[in-house]
């Protein structure tokens, strides 16, 4: 989509209980071995059975347990553990924001307020969650943008990214993903809260959604770009060398599960010559989205899955959506519930 710093103690990893299809993996290894050591058999039959089991065993332990090194991306490109652009690079005010995690992690977020006071109060602000590889570094020219058109961005950073200390994990990521949420909502005194906007591109298009189905009402819309329906279903699409052992899977990314609880307003901004994850994810999430008032898709027919935010009328739509349909959807929220949706 779109492997680096120790384990913290405590960090919140994927269950360490073995899921079914291990297990009998293991039991389909035994009974190899088993099998092998059967006095009829012929010692070059029952050498290989044992090899094969051997190697049964050890590639479905090795698979689930360094299947993180094959999903998250944090050293790529070169540099990018220890290389952090500033907002100050690209003329912009900015600061460096800490958040520590109840584990002993901490992850390094990067503020842009609006230079002026009275701006910043009124703004939207976005909480910017990227997509794999890199560090949120690398995404302030896109930030540069959405700040020029008048929001405040916060772009959060995943533990072993960047500057952030700590493993990524799916479950390190989920806990994760509030507490810059929590940290906008402590800025009261600077930004209106009630103006927070979650923005999730590809892998943080899962982390967004995950966070909107916990703190929906905390957050006054939804933007997605580019995000697939599960990590499940991608293992089809990028590796179908590994498709056997989906079942394996332990940072699964089910995004599809959580979209019919999500009621907040919610943009779907999709690349059609994304390839990476085909543009029908995008549209299925958008079909699972369960309010039709409360949606708005925009598609970009040359968009690319990195590059989509580079395509004419992309800053427009975004800002139209902010600007326009969010007032009026939250409006009509607020009248009327159950003739918004």
């Amino acid at each position: 989509m779109d492997t680096d710093a120790a384990p913290v103690s405590g960090t919140p990893q994927s269950s360490p209980s073995s899921p079914l299809a291990l297990q009998l993996g293991f039991v389909l290894a035994a009974a190899l071995w088993a099998f092998a050591d059967t006095s009829s058999m012929s010692s070059f039959v029952s050498s290989t059975l044992t090899t094969l089991a051997t190697l049964t065993a050890v590639a479905l332990g090795s698979l689930y347990l360094f299947q993180d090194s094959l999903l998250y991306f944090p050293q790529v490109p070169d540099g990018a553990r220890e290389q952090v652009m500033a907002p100050a690079a690209l003329g912009m005010p900015g600061e460096d924001v800490v958040l520590p995690t109840p584990d002993g992690a901490s992850l390094a977020a990067i503020f842009c307020p609006q230079a002026d006071d009275a701006a910043a109060a009124a703004a939207h602000t976005i909480l910017f969650f990227h997509g794999n590889a890199g560090n949120a570094g690398h995404r302030l020219p896109n930030a540069y943008h959405l700040h020029n058109l008048g929001f405040n961005v916060l772009l959060a950073e995943y533990r072993g990214y960047g500057r952030s200390t700590g493993r990524p994990s799916q479950a390190a990521l989920e806990a994760d993903a509030g507490l810059p949420l929590d940290w906008l909502l402590a800025q009261g005194h600077r930004i209106d809260t009630s103006r927070i906007i979650v923005f999730g591109r590809s892998l943080g298009g899962a982390v967004a959604i995950a966070l909107a189905a916990q703190r929906q009402d905390d957050i006054a819309a939804l933007v997605l770009e580019n995000t697939f329906v599960s990590v499940v279903d991608m293992i089809d699409v990028v590796m179908p060398i590994f498709s056997p052992f989906k079942p394996l899977c332990s940072n699964p990314w089910r995004s599809a599960d959580h979209m019919p609880s999500l009621t907040l307003p919610i943009l779907f901004l999709s690349g059609l010559r994304d390839e990476l994850v085909p543009a029908d994810h995008m549209a299925r999430l958008y079909d699972l989205a369960p309010l039709p008032a409360r949606k708005r898709i925009v598609t970009f027919a040359n968009g690319t899955h990195n590059e989509t935010w580079l395509e004419p009328g992309y800053f427009d739509a975004l800002a139209a959506f902010i600007r326009s349909d969010l007032p009026t959807i939250r409006a009509a929220m607020a009248d009327s519930p159950e003739q918004s949706q």
